[in-house]
């Protein structure tokens, strides 16, 4: 299922630059987050306690969540997004990656999405790891791990070593199923 689009039946990214090209890659609180459906943003489960504000309408973490096992959710967006690209699921492959979000950078906590090359090293059943070097940082949880635009991955161990240290993300084309029904109950008049 590579590329396919979503569909029923100590740096913000350390290391790395200003994101330029527009993104499907979105802040979510405290948290970063990828668009997936114009309603409909992925993340890290973890993440259902940051600050949303009246954006997120409702959060749907995993059923099977428990950190750091299927930290992936859904937040159901009060309102639809517009005039951003919608992001397609896709499996892992080992090779070079992009990750993004809006963590912590060297300069301190930021407003602006940033990116960073990375090598994905391994790919286990649920997760990827990425190498240390450009890596992610707090506030990147929920960030995208991409391959040639194709969404991989979703952050989540973003600093258990300290940030730039290797980064850690569920691979989420395991939960395509999970996340096309959810999608179809987000959106039952497509």
């Amino acid at each position: 299922m590579h590329g396919q689009p979503v569909a029923g039946s100590c740096s913000p990214i350390v290391g790395g630059q200003p994101a330029t090209d527009a993104s499907p890659v979105v802040r979510l609180g405290g948290c970063s987050g990828v668009l997936i459906a114009p309603n409909a943003v992925l993340t890290a489960a973890h993440c259902q306690n940051a600050a949303f504000g009246e954006e997120v309408s409702r959060f749907i973490p995993h059923p099977d969540f428990s950190f750091p096992e299927h930290d992936i959710a859904i937040a159901q967006l009060a309102e639809p997004a517009v005039d951003l690209p919608v992001a397609p699921i896709g499996e892992a492959r080992y090779g070079e990656a992009l990750i993004a979000g809006y963590g912590d950078t060297e300069e301190g906590r930021t407003s602006q999405l940033h990116e960073a090359t990375v090598q994905i090293e391994a790919i286990g059943e649920t997760f990827i790891y990425v190498l240390p070097g450009p890596g992610s940082c707090t506030g990147d949880s929920g960030g995208g791990v991409f391959v040639d635009g194709v969404l991989v991955g979703i952050l989540f161990g973003v600093t258990a070593g300290g940030c730039g240290s290797g980064s850690y993300a569920t691979e989420v084309a395991q939960y395509s199923t999970w996340i096309g029904g959810i999608i179809d109950e987000l959106s039952p008049d497509c």
